[in-house]
């Protein structure tokens, strides 16, 4: 019975630690999912610029971010479309992760108010997407870095980055 007991405990001291629970570190955690504000659900004219620490990526397109106000947002990169496919959405939020993990942002609302362009320092992170190829900009969004987008877009096909070359054809 005393074997037993400090088996559970070393298991219980362990566990947090192993790659299993690690790999759900970028995911929403419970706290966040009820705390979290969605930007889409407000109007954007009222935000200018804001900062706060990147927490969390559930996905390649949106990101979690805790503000300087201590609240949590989720907020979606503006413009941007993902890849369908399980394989390039996994790439893209991997890609997205090692760009922004931990990192201070800015978040602006774009000249016609919609929501949100987003900063590490100065780089537009959906342009830096786009750019790389692993992202699509979205064409039933008018906002005023639309024509950038889809040039971002247009240039990463046709050099074949990211997504866009063979790293998830089969």
């Amino acid at each position: 019975m005393k074997r037993l007991i400090i088996a559970v405990l070393i298991f219980l001291c362990i566990l947090p630690f192993t790659p299993y629970i690690k790999k759900y570190y970028w995911s929403k955690t419970d706290m966040q999912k009820n705390s979290i504000t969605r930007l889409e659900d407000r109007r954007f004219d009222e935000i200018k610029t804001q900062t706060g620490t990147v927490t969390g990526m559930p996905n390649g397109k949106n990101i979690i971010i805790k503000m300087n106000n201590g609240k949590y947002a989720e907020i979606p990169l503006l413009g941007i479309k993902l890849f369908n496919g399980e394989c390039e959405s996994k790439i893209a939020r991997e890609k997205l992760i090692s760009l922004v993990k931990n990192s201070v942002v800015s978040i602006e609302s774009d000249e016609n108010g919609s929501c949100c362009i987003i900063r590490k320092e100065k780089q537009d992170i959906g342009a830096w997407m786009l750019w790389n190829g692993f992202a699509r900009a979205d064409n039933n969004l008018q906002f005023s870095k639309l024509n950038e987008y889809i040039s971002h877009e247009k240039h990463s096909k046709n050099a074949k980055r990211g997504l866009w070359g063979e790293e998830c054809k089969n």
